[in-house]
């Protein structure tokens, strides 16, 4: 079509093209890696794009994709180019903003290829993809993180770069929080200046993220909980933290951040150390909790692995059954989980998730015997990475449930439904 028309043809143009890069309410995103050939830890290009759903099945739809803009050139960065590994799948994940209007994705600063090491220890290739400059590293190059956050009309996607941000590994999630970011990943702990820059912590500004947690000593593992998956704000205004990987005595599970504290959700001592690893978690009301474990924790994944139910008995969260069978090519298999979403109507509630098999699944929880169904699995050369509504999706509010916080300690993550 012209750019240059009648008026009237203008107008036309223009509203139309608008409705072609717009995210429409009701329906699923998905972050997909696109990678041709083999997974490596180098920098591959990425899209979000839009599933229709039509109750337990649905399809991608070909005219709402956003490719986010990659420098092909393997020696200079374009503006805003935005990569992730190939190899890590922690990275990825969707979140959308309190507000429901923008979805978060955290990236890297760097053009397709860059990288190819796998050991982010000091020492290492300069090269490597999961890199932020910072004072406590010898690494010679450096690779900004960086933020998209894409509306409704995801034409007017906007992107922050930030520094001293998850030095030497991963940017796992970025929520899009008013005027700055919530942020979760991990960072090499081989020193003071590397694990300063990871765990939970928040944007505001340039030129660096700052520590939500374990703001008094940056070397102390137990409160700056490095090694963390997810990060988000609750109805009340409180910041949930899930964190994966037990380390010198930190409890895998669901923390608060309290005057810079992270504080163990009631519940959460248990199951065992290490046994489990929470990667992406929704609170639907106050006494409703589910947390997508991909299984990778312990001996007992069958245990564990897959969406685990919580819920609240007035006093603590209680694990009440794991869904972790979904059906792919006419049998039963595992599915562990890595990022979810979830839907309700008040008496039915909808998850959506990327398990382990890189399936996107769904399941309306029945209880313990629920079955996901596999709705979708990647072409080849793509892998799904998060899943997440549609930037504008209502929430249904919930016949006679609680949606307000426990004491203020939790209500509903990303206040989405």
């Amino acid at each position: 079509m012209t750019k240059f028309a009648l008026s009237f043809a203008a107008g036309l143009a223009v509203s139309v093209t608008a409705m072609a890069q717009s995210f429409t309410p009701g329906n699923l995103v998905v972050s997909i890696v696109e990678m041709p050939g083999t997974s490596s830890n180098t920098g591959r290009p990425v899209s979000v794009q839009q599933f229709d759903l039509a109750g337990l099945s649905g399809s991608f739809n070909a005219s709402r994709v956003l490719a986010l803009p990659a420098s092909p050139n393997q020696t200079t960065t374009v503006a805003n180019s935005f990569v992730l590994s190939g190899s890590a799948t922690s990275e990825g994940n969707l979140t959308l903003s309190p507000d429901r209007t923008t979805l978060g994705l955290a990236g890297y600063n760097t053009w397709v290829l860059r990288g190819g090491n796998t050991s982010f220890t000091t020492g290492s290739v300069a090269s490597t993809l999961n890199f932020a400059g910072n004072t406590g590293t010898t690494f010679a190059a450096n690779v900004p993180r960086i933020v998209a956050s894409i509306p409704a009309n995801y034409s007017t996607t906007s992107y922050t770069l930030m520094g001293n941000t998850y030095s030497g590994s991963n940017f796992r999630t970025a929520v899009v929080d008013g005027s700055g970011f919530l942020l979760g990943g991990t960072s090499l702990t081989n020193n003071t200046g590397n694990r300063a820059t990871g765990g939970a912590r928040s944007f505001s500004g340039g030129p660096n993220s700052v520590a939500l947690t374990g703001a008094q000593s940056p070397d102390v593992l137990v409160p700056s909980l490095v090694n963390t998956r997810q990060v988000a704000r609750d109805l009340s205004g409180n910041v949930i933290i899930a964190t994966q990987q037990a380390t010198a005595g930190i409890t895998p599970g669901l923390y608060q951040v309290i005057s810079g504290n992270a504080v163990l959700l009631p519940g959460f001592a248990a199951p065992a150390f290490g046994a489990w690893g929470p990667n992406d978690f929704e609170f639907i009301t106050g006494t409703t909790l589910y947390i997508a474990d991909d299984g990778s924790a312990g001996n007992a994944p069958a245990q564990w692995g897959g969406l685990q139910r919580w819920d609240f008995n007035g006093t603590t969260w209680a694990l009440s059954y794991v869904i972790n069978q979904v059906v792919a090519n006419a049998q039963n298999v595992f599915a562990g989980l890595r990022s979810i979403t979830v839907t309700t109507d008040g008496q039915q509630n909808t998850i959506y998730g990327i398990d382990t098999g890189g399936r996107l699944v769904a399941v309306v929880d029945a209880g313990a015997s629920s079955v996901f169904t596999t709705l979708a699995t990647p072409a080849a050369g793509q892998f799904f990475r998060g899943v997440e509504v549609t930037p504008g999706t209502a929430i249904p509010t919930p016949a006679g449930a609680a949606l307000l916080s426990l004491g203020g300690l939790v209500a509903m993550r990303r206040r989405r439904r």
